[in-house]
């Protein structure tokens, strides 16, 4: 959301614990522009919204050696202070954390089995430690009708992401890390849910350009490949 670095400091840097990435800190200090939030070897890129804060519709999993810090942060008055009055929100469930961030996107937080396999042996994100281990899978959610065994195929076939399940007719799940999962489940709000994960934009005549495209602000999902 334009001009709230106060939630998104608060949430993902006082909350969440997680690192903050050098490469973008000085804009900590402008209170302005796109901050990276690490995890582990993972970040989250959080750029200003255009005014609004974009909301991601599916379900971020992250990894934690334990739930004590969280749980003691979620009371912190100083934390409270700025997040009361927005979504934040968080629910203690089935050996799991349900949290809810300022605008509505949806994490759930699980304890590590093995916290030192966890970690991922390439090293981690640039800064300091992140108390969180890893972001261990991105679900997104996608119409019910969605032909998820298709979406299989073009990760394991155009990427050489290997397809660990597909439930056809409701979810697909690839692994696209060490420990890392990308799934694709129907929405669980059923037929009549309204699914958008683009933010298209016009951006006019560009100079020098042989040709004209939309640009998508929407939510990005970057990963490496070993070989182009």
């Amino acid at each position: 959301e334009k001009g709230r670095h106060d939630l998104l400091k608060a949430f993902y840097f006082d909350f969440l614990n997680c690192a903050v990435d050098p490469r973008k800190e000085e804009n900590i200090a402008k209170g302005t522009k796109t901050l990276w939030a690490n995890i582990g070897a993972q970040q989250f890129h959080l750029p200003e919204g255009k005014p609004s804060a974009q909301v991601f519709d599916g379900l971020i999993t992250l990894s934690y050696r334990n739930f004590d810090g969280l749980r003691e942060r979620y009371r912190d008055k100083s934390i409270r202070a700025v997040l009361d009055g927005t979504k934040f929100d968080m629910e203690e469930k089935n050996d799991e954390l349900l949290v809810t961030d300022p605008w509505g996107s949806t994490f759930k937080i699980v304890i590590s089995e093995d916290p030192e396999a966890e970690l991922d042996p390439r090293g981690v994100q640039k800064g300091g430690p992140s108390e969180g281990l890893a972001m261990r899978d991105l679900t997104v959610y996608a119409p019910v009708d969605s032909n998820f065994a298709g979406i299989g195929r073009y990760y394991e076939q155009v990427l050489s992401a290997p397809l660990i399940e597909c439930v056809d007719g409701s979810s697909c799940t690839i692994s696209v890390g060490p420990r890392q999962t990308l799934t694709f489940t129907s929405h669980p709000g059923g037929p009549g849910a309204s699914v958008s994960h683009d933010d298209l934009h016009d951006e006019g005549e560009i100079k020098g350009a042989t040709r004209q495209f939309l640009s998508n602000y929407g939510p990005h999902m970057s990963m490496y490949v070993a070989d182009l």
